[in-house]
């Protein structure tokens, strides 16, 4: 990814000064880009070769590479510079190296990076957090590497102050770890319907329309069109076990230290965990993986399911964003974490044109339609779990999640009567603020 922001950058008629441990790494980037890349052999050179106000920016392991090469540009730096960590750190880790930074007078930015390697080449969306005045003074580079959102403007702007970059993020990446899951899940459903992989490519093509018009879409559409050397579909020839790097576990550790509620997000981590199981059970009760679904479920079922999955992702991502805000008051620009989000990143879509409306938020776009079809999507999506013998862990529930969010009342008023009864925690009566204990035996 380094090296292909790096290409990003010179191709904007912009010159650059690369160190790297791998020395060999730089001499072909040289070779590669003429005099645009500068190399520089050692950290020292790095810093000599540059002039401050520098802005110094980290595309290395995170951990303790980061912290060695941190330690040593600390001690070589002038105080005014800027460190962008562009790796994936956890919020906590970039606003401990915020503080250590700040004693030498130097500013750490924490700043996200979506796209994957391709992205970072040609069209990547950007998250800084940290010192405003330090990313005020890279925001014109940054906008000329950036991808553009739908009005054609570029995908990045100062997110917050903190750790505001990396949570945003983070965020991100959770509302992705959950897409991806629904995804495959209609995938499992299509395929439990005997269908062809080119037969499913079709259909995909034809969900992937309107609002859920998406990158993850798209690429979901190429993968089931591939074939392995033999002529054979090659998805069929992956291992099912799915891995993580952490940043869906980050977001549910979030959700939970701030009291959010992020099923879907929590659902979709814990069956990437399920997919490394060691054992497969076979339970007389459940038949056999042969077993197909007898009764096709429509398109249109189908595209209503996976709007209700990317619209309850995004809206527990947002709320989580929104507790952090209303904790830590970063400052944080829902509309503009929107804005940025519509172009270069993972989870891209057209359904970011009407997320606004559901924070009273301003847009241009026509969410009416969309928001009066959600009772029918939900209706809809009870309607596909009814006919399944998969597991569908995110349809679930996404599906029960606005059902919660839907009904007048809920069976905790019980909870809450025993906890009253076992630990005197009190309850509350209906239109009343008064605590009370009762005896309930």
């Amino acid at each position: 990814m380094g090296e292909n922001l790096v290409r990003n950058i010179i191709s904007r008629d912009e010159s650059i000064v690369v160190w790297n441990r791998s020395v060999d790494k730089v001499d072909a980037l040289v070779t590669e880009t003429g005099d645009s890349v500068v190399k520089a052999s050692t950290i020292a050179e790095l810093i000599q070769k540059t002039q401050s106000p520098r802005s110094i920016i980290l595309l290395v392991p995170a951990g303790k590479v980061t912290n060695e090469v941190a330690q040593e540009l600390f001690g070589l730096m002038d105080e005014g510079d800027s460190i962008w960590d562009l790796g994936n750190a956890h919020w906590d880790t970039t606003l401990a190296n915020q503080k250590l930074a700040q004693e030498h007078g130097i500013h750490w930015i924490g700043c996200g990076i979506s796209g994957g390697s391709e992205g970072a080449r040609l069209w990547p969306a950007l998250m800084p957090g940290g010192e405003e005045e330090s990313i005020r003074r890279m925001l014109p580079l940054l906008e000329k590497i950036a991808a553009k959102d739908f009005s054609g403007k570029p995908c990045v702007t100062y997110v917050g102050k903190a750790a505001a970059g990396n949570f945003v993020k983070m965020v991100h990446n959770g509302i992705e770890y959950a897409i991806m899951q629904g995804i495959a899940e209609i995938y499992d459903i299509l395929r439990y319907g005997n269908m062809s992989q080119s037969e499913m490519q079709t259909i995909f093509k034809e969900l992937n329309t309107g609002f859920l018009k998406s990158f993850l879409m798209d690429i979901t559409v190429d993968i089931l069109g591939v074939k392995d050397a033999d002529g054979s579909d090659l998805l069929t020839k992956i291992s099912d076990k799915a891995g993580s790097k952490g940043t869906g576990g980050w977001t549910v550790e979030a959700a939970l230290k701030l009291g959010v509620p992020v099923p879907t997000i929590a659902e979709s981590l814990f069956a990437r965990w399920m997919s490394g199981r060691n054992t497969v059970f076979h339970f007389p009760w459940m038949g056999t993986q042969t077993e197909t679904i007898n009764n096709p479920i429509s398109t249109k079922f189908l595209h209503d399911t996976l709007s209700l999955v990317y619209l309850g992702a995004y809206l527990q991502g947002l709320d989580l964003i929104v507790a952090a805000e209303k904790e830590f008051q970063w400052w944080i620009n829902l509309s503009e974490v929107l804005r940025i989000w519509q172009g270069g990143c993972i989870i891209r879509s057209r359904m970011l044109e009407i997320l606004p409306i559901f924070y009273s938020l301003p847009t241009t776009a026509d969410a009416s339609e969309f928001i009066g079809s959600i009772k029918t999507m939900l209706d809809n999506t009870s309607s596909v779990l009814d006919k399944l013998k998969i597991p569908t862990p995110v349809i679930g529930s996404i599906r029960d999640y606005f059902m919660t969010l839907s009904v007048e009342k809920l069976p905790t008023n019980l909870i809450q009567a025993m906890r009253d009864s076992f630990g005197a925690h009190g309850v509350k009566r209906i239109g009343s603020d008064i605590s009370e204990s009762f005896q309930w035996k």
